[in-house]
């Protein structure tokens, strides 16, 4: 039998879980032969200095809490039930770790926002959790020259600036 063209081609889309995976780096040490020196393979790379938690690990803490509006308790039973030991209080320590390393990025950004000529904002009320009740807040967009958005606990009649 000999084809008749390219064949028929049809598309089934299908949900492949994502998964956490622990990688073991194992750090090489050699000695000279001469009995002088030693020398240690450089250790991996990660976001926080001597963190246990990868780059995808944290950006997907925060694509989760802040894209996804999931909040950290509900992250962290799913993380766990994926097999990974997790707490509340260590997502939220990882979520300010990945807000602390990109804040030079997020000032910039609101620096390019500042400078424009004109900018073009939302800003939307969003209720937060204090201490035992909750109270309003404001999460504020301004698509210049992105969304960036940014969380501002006070009233709304500030200004965006301030």
């Amino acid at each position: 039998m000999k084809p008749l063209g390219p064949g028929r081609t049809s598309v089934v889309y299908e949900y492949v879980p994502a998964r956490f995976e622990k990688q073991v780096h194992v750090q090489e040490v050699l000695a000279c032969a001469c009995g002088r020196g030693v020398v240690t393979a450089p250790p991996a790379a990660l976001v926080v200095d001597r963190g246990e938690y990868g780059p995808g690990f944290l950006s997907h803490v925060v694509t989760s809490k802040c894209a996804d509006a999931m909040p950290l308790h509900r992250l962290a039973q799913r993380v766990e039930r994926s097999g990974v030991p997790m707490s509340r209080s260590t997502l939220t320590d990882l979520f300010h770790q990945a807000a602390s390393v990109l804040l030079p990025l997020s000032q910039h950004l609101l620096q390019c926002i500042a400078s424009a000529d004109v900018v073009w904002a939302d800003e939307t009320p969003v209720r937060v959790l204090d201490v035992k009740k909750t109270k309003q807040g404001y999460l504020e967009v301004a698509p210049v020259p992105q969304s960036v958005p940014r969380f501002r606990p006070q009233a709304a009649a500030r200004c965006f600036f301030s």
